[in-house]
């Protein structure tokens, strides 16, 4: 099961311009206004070919995700197949950050 490490609020490392939702949440969110999905489309284990997201999508996406989070997603590129994958990245790139700044 997906185990977020941002919390609600945004606030476990200090990014308070991230909204009151999970990374998963946040997401699963972007993934459905970005691609005109159902949120019911968008679950954890939900694969990105699947939701007709392909490759060249999947990378304007993770740009996108750079941009909300604040991240360098290509500085250590993992491949991701799923929506719980995206996230997890996300997070793990999250607590890299956080523990760089202490």
């Amino acid at each position: 099961m997906y185990n977020p490490v941002l919390r609600k609020g945004g606030h476990l490392f200090g990014f308070a311009d991230i909204s009151d939702m999970s990374t998963l949440a946040k997401v699963q969110e972007m993934l459905v206004a970005e691609f005109d999905l159902v949120a019911e489309q968008v679950a954890e284990a939900s694969k990105l070919a699947d939701l007709g997201i392909d490759s060249l999508a999947t990378l304007e996406f993770l740009f996108k995700l750079e941009e909300e989070f604040g991240l360098d997603l290509n500085s250590d590129p993992t491949p991701v197949e799923t929506v719980a994958d995206i996230a997890s990245e996300v997070d793990r790139l999250l607590a890299k950050k956080a523990a760089e700044t202490l």
